[in-house]
């Protein structure tokens, strides 16, 4: 006894596709908005990431005694990989304080780089 294979089909749904503003490079209207407190942008393929944050004197005094690489290689313009190779090879612009496999960057170290100590 056999049975005849029956097809089966898939109808593929077209993409969301959001109505986009005028001169607007986002995809959700919300993100083009007046005021939008968008906090993450579009990458390629799809994903998302955080948008970079642009750093004050008071929003780095803010951050505590201490911060991670990442944050200080944010403040000082340097991108997250790249912070941590300084780190492991010990080229990073500030001191660095190395606790069991985590590093952590003295704020005041920060602020002395910048000039603001």
């Amino acid at each position: 006894m056999t049975s005849a294979a029956v097809p089966l089909t898939h109808e593929r749904k077209p993409p969301l596709r959001y109505p986009q503003a005028a001169g607007c490079p986002q995809k959700t209207p919300a993100a083009c908005t007046e005021g939008s407190m968008n906090t993450t942008v579009q990458g390629a393929g799809g994903t998302t990431r955080p948008r970079s944050r642009v750093w004050t004197i008071d929003a780095v005094r803010d951050l505590g005694s201490t911060t991670d690489v990442e944050t200080a290689g944010a403040i000082l313009g340097i991108g997250r990989s790249k912070s941590y190779q300084l780190a492991k090879s010990g080229e990073f612009p500030v001191h660095l304080l190395r606790i069991g496999r985590r590093y952590r960057v003295p704020v005041p170290s920060i602020l002395e780089l910048l000039g603001t100590a």
